[in-house]
């Protein structure tokens, strides 16, 4: 049920996207969702269950923040954010 009701909340923001590509808040935005949704998902789910679907979060939360730096360099909050979810893909490296 918790899946949807984020599944939903991204909706505006692929929207936005689509109606204009240099939105960097709505990129920002999204890849923090994308972050929360993992967050999620561990609280709630064994942490080797769907270690596919949690490297495909990330992956995806990093290109958000990458092109959103890209559209507004001085977007300091997207800089630490991405740096997290490097610094959670190399943990998940490491453990596995």
């Amino acid at each position: 049920m918790w899946r949807l009701k984020f599944v939903h909340m991204m909706c505006p923001y692929a929207s936005a996207i689509e109606s204009n590509p240099d939105d960097y808040d709505a990129l920002y935005n999204w890849a923090l969702l994308l972050l929360l949704l993992l967050q999620e998902s561990a609280d709630n789910v064994n942490s080797s269950a769907n270690s596919h679907t949690k490297d495909a979060l990330l992956e995806e939360a990093c290109k958000k923040y990458d092109e959103a730096t890209q559209l507004n360099p001085a977007l300091h909050d997207a800089y630490y954010n991405w740096a997290i979810c490097h610094g959670i893909t190399s943990d998940s490296r490491v453990a596995t």
